[in-house]
């Protein structure tokens, strides 16, 4: 059920516990980088994503000097 004041017809809400890594850029932007639901083996979650955060920030960051440096 939506929260009290909500007036958009068929707005769902669900309660799930979800983990977002995310960093700010030295351009002062926020990057999601990953994101998962609570659901299952966190600690192996973690581990995998944290790899593959980094993997993607490191991949971002050279193409966004790229794009800068044209």
């Amino acid at each position: 059920m939506p929260p009290v004041g909500c007036r958009t017809r068929g707005l769902i809400f669900k309660r799930v516990e979800i983990r977002i890594l995310f960093v700010f850029d030295p351009w002062r932007s926020a990057i999601l980088l990953v994101a998962g639901d609570k659901a299952g083996a966190w600690q192996r979650w973690y581990r995998d994503a944290i790899l593959r955060a980094e993997k993607l920030y490191d991949a971002y960051l050279i193409e966004r000097r790229e794009e800068l440096h044209r």
